[in-house]
């Protein structure tokens, strides 16, 4: 408790005096303690007490939490990466169990019990602390369809399409129209075809997208990932073209110049320039970009070999000594040997003539299943539209993700977004009631109100049996008759979601959307074995090593002894010492390799690495251009350079403070007496109407307080006459949503009447 701090105004003297809550205590206890999957998997009780262990606090008491089944206890998964300590993680643990906290500060204790506990519930009954009472539902924010998703990472995907009886990736819930009595037998039926149909549809598109992947990663193992344009001939007479990667119908138009490879029905292929075929082939292929992977490294291998063949051919044309011929002969009679093994292969390893033809084989395979794959989407966005449109308005879609339930955890995952969607699929409710405080009434000193408690809700006439939560209460401990209670069963009132957390979560959900194509796309690229291969990167290192086991080197040692090897064709070399080893890729001006250190004793020291997958304890560099950067990249990535992510940030920012600025924080109707029916007064403005004067006449206006702390006043009206007669006055609210639905904000526009200072809730005759 801070001292107190005096002011004196006018002939008032006050105090102000300050005092920490509990939090401050536990908000600096445990700020490095993280949960993960290690730790992070657990009932509340065991989540509770790794958060408070060595805090000087400990967990008096927590209710045990279960399943719908009211039998299985509830596991849950949290992670918390952020320095949140103690305090704000005893938040996070009751938001998953939908619960909440209890702090003793005098045995600094911890108790936490559930928001729907039932034992100890208080009733309000018409009649007995219910005087009056006006029940109105907003359906505007409800949920039918809810999506679901958990972590999408380089580990795999958890969705719920495995533990859902249904086996698609959304829960579908239509309770609350068949409350209202609108959902007919039609529309159970088409509810009934639609699962049916859109299971059988999402299983055949399942089997057809694993087809798919298997023949791109066989492809991928022989060409790499290129683009292509493969043309399929009967005979002389072409069919069909199908591209490959990248490519495109521009790319399909055959030119003079073309570079072609043509598969004859021998199964052989040549290279040649131009469409002159004067022969019967079964398919030409248009290479956009040069083939890797076992194709290209092969291809490489030939071309390698043919190289040396030129160069020996050179040098035989060079010398006329008749034994270096023979031997030069003979090693051209060694690589057109090996050039031709390389084409027809062996038993155990297929030739390069197998390969090609396998290539196109599968190319053809893969564009088949996915034509039928396309027609597999097209039938189910048909299935789709039939039951939205059967549907109509009850159809509405939402999106929940909790990235915390990692592989394996899909259960977990399922089971809090059945509870999710137990919420999102019922309409708010809000109730207006006259309640009366007995709690000074002998034998009811028990039923005292606070903020988060859970009431039952009684009238016989209304037929209402309800539940519902407060979420407002205003004590008046000299005249409780006139306290003022506000309840609603929309948990996000009472469970301390401040602006910011809606902010984060609604800029959170929306980027998430804007990146699903991207997710998506990223799936298409996991083996059936799960793993994501690498082809451009296995491509290069088949070409690189196929071409440095074939190649032929000269080599000779310098003055200094140190061996030097150069490449055949005279584009690289590399020279060998007592300390390391250098390397070359071209020469200076006078003719001399430019030679770069490579490898010494210490390491290597290079200026271009090219590797798949580099691990390291510490990494200095420049710059970093990486295709992706993996989330896990560390806490310590500064990005406080790019331009980019900082002018985003700068304008989710400038949202929230418009956001903040838009909030209202409190609503404040004053009443006052005037002398003039058509001027305001200027004071005696109050919160409580006064009784009205004979000859005087009653003012409004209403004052609204906005969460930066300005304040706006309204228009004063005039509300009786001078004689007692009232005056009608019609008054319009506007309130602005937080929830998204159907990618829109809803705006609820709230009107009141008033004649004279009554309330007018209903129209007779």
């Amino acid at each position: 408790m801070n001292a107190p701090k005096s002011s004196h105004k006018g002939l008032a003297v006050s105090a102000a005096i300050t005092c920490q809550h509990v939090c401050s205590l536990l908000s600096k206890k445990n700020l490095f303690l993280t949960f993960d999957d290690t730790n992070g998997i657990g009932t509340a009780r065991y989540l509770l007490e790794q958060a408070l262990q060595n805090t000087g606090w400990t967990l008096k008491y927590c209710e045990t939490f279960y399943e719908a089944d009211g039998v299985t206890e509830k596991v849950r998964s949290l992670k918390s990466e952020n320095k949140r300590g103690a305090y704000l993680l005893i938040s996070d643990i009751c938001k998953l169990f939908n619960a909440r906290p209890v702090f003793d500060g005098d045995d600094k204790s911890v108790t936490v019990v559930s928001l729907n506990r039932y034992d100890s519930m208080m009733e309000l009954n018409f009649g007995k602390n219910l005087d009056g009472i006006e029940r109105k539902e907003d359906a505007s924010n409800i949920v039918t369809r809810l999506y679901v998703e958990g972590e999408y990472g380089d580990h795999g995907y958890v969705g719920i399409d495995d533990v859902n009886p249904t086996g698609l990736p959304y829960l579908l819930n239509f309770d609350y129209f068949r409350s209202l009595g609108i959902f007919t037998p039609m529309h159970e039926q088409a509810l009934a075809d639609y699962l049916r149909d859109i299971a059988t549809a999402k299983a055949s598109s399942s089997t057809t997208i694993t087809q798919l992947l298997q023949l791109e990663n066989q492809l991928n193992e022989l060409w790499g990932q290129i683009d292509y344009v493969l043309y399929v001939f009967d005979g002389n007479h072409l069919t069909r073209n199908i591209l490959g990667g990248d490519a495109t119908e521009a790319d399909a138009v055959q030119g003079d110049e073309d570079e072609i490879t043509l598969i004859l029905p021998d199964g052989t292929h040549r290279r040649q320039t131009g469409w002159a075929i004067g022969e019967p082939v079964d398919y030409v292929v248009k290479f956009l970009k040069k083939p890797a992977a076992k194709i290209g490294g092969r291809e490489v291998a030939v071309e390698s070999k043919e190289l040396s063949i030129e160069s020996l051919r050179k040098e035989y044309a060079k010398t006329a000594d008749e034994a270096k011929k023979a031997d030069i002969l003979a090693q051209i009679a060694t690589l057109e040997e090996g050039i031709a093994a390389i084409y027809a292969g062996t038993e155990d390893d297929p030739g390069l003539y197998e390969l090609m033809r396998t290539a196109v084989e599968l190319a053809v395979q893969h564009e088949d299943v996915r034509l039928e794959y396309q027609a597999s989407l097209s039938s189910q966005q048909e299935i789709e539209n039939r039951f939205a449109m059967a549907m109509g308005d009850m159809l509405i879609d939402g999106y929940w993700s909790n990235t915390d339930y990692a592989p394996g955890q899909e259960e977990l995952l399922y089971r809090e977004a059945c509870e999710v969607m137990a919420q999102l699929s019922k309409p708010t409710v809000t109730y207006s009631a006259s309640i009366q405080n007995l709690s000074c009434v002998n034998g009811y000193e028990q039923e005292r109100f606070e903020v988060g408690q859970l009431l039952r809700i009684w009238d016989e006439a209304l037929s209402l049996n309800d539940q519902a939560y407060v979420s407002k209460l205003v004590e008046r401990p000299d005249t409780p008759e006139k306290d003022s209670v506000t309840i609603t069963n929309d948990l996000t009132s009472i469970s301390g979601v401040s602006l910011d957390n809606i902010i984060s979560q609604i800029t959170g959900i929306a980027e998430t959307v804007n990146n699903r194509k991207a997710l998506y796309d990223r799936a298409k690229a996991i083996g059936s074995d799960g793993s994501i291969p690498a082809q451009n990167l296995e491509g290069m290192i088949d070409v690189l090593k196929t071409r440095l086991s074939s190649s032929v080197s000269n080599w000779y040692t310098d003055a200094d002894g140190n061996l030097i090897l150069e490449s055949v064709n005279g584009t690289s070399a590399m020279k060998l010492c007592g300390e390391g080893f250098m390397i070359a890729s071209a020469r200076t001006d006078d003719g001399a390799w430019d030679w770069r250190t490579f490898g010494t004793g210490e390491g290597f020291t290079a200026d271009m690495l090219i590797t798949g997958f580099l691990s390291a304890d510490r990494i200095r560099a420049g710059s970093i251009t990486a295709n992706k950067l993996a989330a896990d990249v560390g806490e310590t990535l500064d990005l406080s350079s790019n331009v980019g992510i900082n002018l985003r940030v700068e304008g989710i920012n400038a949202n929230i403070d418009r956001l903040r600025a838009a909030a209202v924080s409190n609503v404040q109707v004053l009443y006052a007496l005037g002398t003039s029916p058509s001027t305001a007064p200027i004071g005696g403005w109050s919160a409580e109407a006064p009784d009205w004067e004979n000859g005087k006449y009653m003012w409004q206006k209403t004052v609204t307080t906005y969460a930066t702390g300005t304040t706006e006043e309204s228009q004063p009206t005039c509300l009786t006459g001078a004689s007692g007669e009232a005056a009608t006055t019609l008054r319009i609210d506007s309130s602005r949503g937080t929830v998204f639905k159907n990618n829109a904000v809803s705006t609820v526009l709230s009107a009141v009447i008033y004649h004279g200072s009554q309330r007018i809730t209903d129209i007779t005759a």
